[in-house]
């Protein structure tokens, strides 16, 4: 059955009851609003319309394909008329592969790491998965983030991470900022 969600105004959901112990621990006391929830993201335990939004971080690019056809099932059945979808995943510009190659190093793309399914889409492969999202009828916006946030190539900042500069380029010049972000902002609302 659904769990009694009451008048909680977020739920976490993970598949991992390790992940859900380590959410219940950072959170404390903040916590005491938020309903975790252990379930397989493509059969959710959650009544028909009753989420007005969803968010991720770097989650969807573990999934499956026919995995992810579930989960956006899913997201399509909870969600009210009237929501917000915002998910971050990673992205894979094709320039990542000649940084790599000049690190001396592999961009994985997609495939298997370890025992972790990785799929590291482009821009333009994330916006296909979701628009035809309930039919094509929600706007769809992407974005861009982590301009200049590169742990994998071993790229530092001396002082501050460059927040500005990051915002700037991904509101005036975001062809340019999809040539070098990290990851990818999808964000869906109703049309």
């Amino acid at each position: 059955g659904s769990p009694d969600t009451g008048r909680a105004r977020i739920i976490g959901v993970d598949l991992s009851l390790e992940g859900l112990r380590l959410a219940r621990t950072l959170l404390g006391r903040q916590g005491r609003r938020v309903v975790l929830v252990c379930a397989d993201a493509s059969s959710l335990p959650i009544r028909d319309r009753c989420l007005a939004g969803v968010w991720s971080v770097q989650a969807f690019q573990h999934f499956p394909e026919e995995v992810l056809i579930g989960v956006q099932a899913e997201l399509d059945r909870v969600l009210q008329e009237r929501f917000v979808a915002q998910m971050i995943q990673s992205h894979a510009p094709w320039c990542y592969t000649i940084l790599y190659r000049l690190a001396r190093r592999r961009f994985h793309r997609e495939g298997k790491v370890g025992a972790l399914l990785v799929a590291n889409r482009s821009a333009r492969a994330w916006e296909a998965l979701w628009r035809g999202f309930r039919g094509g009828r929600c706007r769809l916006q992407m974005g861009f983030s982590e301009l200049f946030f590169h742990p994998e190539l071993r790229l530092r900042w001396a002082h501050r991470y460059p927040v500005r500069l990051e915002q700037v380029l991904t509101r005036r010049a975001p062809r340019l900022a999809a040539l070098v972000a990290r990851q990818v902002e999808v964000r869906l609302e109703p049309g």
